[in-house]
């Protein structure tokens, strides 16, 4: 699992290739789920926010 969060911090972006997971995140406050093994990854990123891309994340096991 990763999780992503943009410059202001305000909005949080869940990537993992189980939709389990990504269920559960997105009832848990995720604004964003990513299914990098459905969609690429950084390209959905850039979309969500607006070219401005991720700033920090970090990798869950």
């Amino acid at each position: 699992m990763i999780i992503v969060g943009t410059s202001n911090i305000l909005t949080f972006i869940i990537s993992d290739i189980k939709n389990k997971r990504l269920e559960f995140a997105k009832e848990n406050g995720a604004d964003y789920t990513i299914n990098p093994a459905e969609v690429d990854l950084e390209s959905k990123i850039y979309e969500i926010t607006n070219n401005e891309g991720a700033v920090h994340h970090k990798h869950l096991n």
